[in-house]
């Protein structure tokens, strides 16, 4: 699997591990410890995989996807600088470890922030204002969800997605004569772009959602998912 997928993968298991085990202890909620920098990373990281829409819950104070547990990050808008300054005040020795795979988009979107904040102090901190006008539709209760980031799959409240954007570009590559027909009829197009959907991601809306179905693509082992 590619590092970028791998990276994004590995953080949909370590959430699914840490409401597994909160759900043994009875525990209605989760505090996790992601500051100013790491959200406005991963909000950049979101949107450039195609989970864009999943930014209210990844990125928010409160992820609300389980219905049991709600995960919580109280330090989302502590910077990366304070909590450093806050630790040598206090003498604390934190342990580090560095779950980002080098040579992933999720890296290079790391140094780019860390060495934009470096000359533009303000970067992180308008990166994560924006992150809160990013607003998603409301979430259906009833509607199927993804099996492996638990994020709606109700794809008719959704505008034009990453999916539709690279199943035009799929379609326009491959030199599809009626592309140009298809286009100015909507009702046609769309038929079109479903067909090519279940083509390049068989379990896109029945099981995963658009994110978890390129990982799902790029896994040596997809039945590893048990998805059947």
């Amino acid at each position: 699997m590619p590092a970028t997928a791998a990276n994004d993968y590995l953080l949909k298991i370590k959430r699914d591990l840490f409401l597994k085990y909160a759900k043994k202890l009875n525990c209605t909620a989760i505090f996790t410890a992601e500051t100013t920098n790491t959200l406005a990373i991963n909000l950049l990281c979101n949107i450039a995989i195609g989970r864009g829409s999943q930014v209210q819950n990844d990125v928010g104070f409160c992820d609300i996807r389980d219905d049991q547990v709600k995960i919580l990050r109280p330090m989302k808008d502590i910077g990366k600088e304070e909590l450093d300054y806050y630790m040598k005040i206090k003498k604390l020795d934190p342990v580090f470890k560095k779950n980002v795979k080098s040579s992933s988009l999720q890296s290079a979107i790391a140094s780019f922030v860390s060495d934009l904040q470096e000359n533009f102090q303000s970067t992180i901190s308008t990166v994560c204002k924006t992150a809160d006008k990013i607003g998603d539709y409301d979430a259906d209760k009833a509607s199927r969800k993804c099996r492996i980031c638990k994020s709606d799959l109700n794809k008719k409240n959704m505008k034009l997605s990453a999916l539709e954007a690279t199943n035009i570009s799929k379609t326009v590559s491959f030199g599809n004569r009626h592309f140009k027909q298809d286009l100015e009829k909507n009702s046609e197009l769309l038929s079109m772009l479903e067909n090519d959907t279940q083509n390049m991601f068989p379990l896109i809306y029945k099981h995963l959602c658009y994110g978890c179905s390129r990982n799902h693509s790029e896994m040596s082992k997809p039945e590893l998912l048990h998805i059947g």
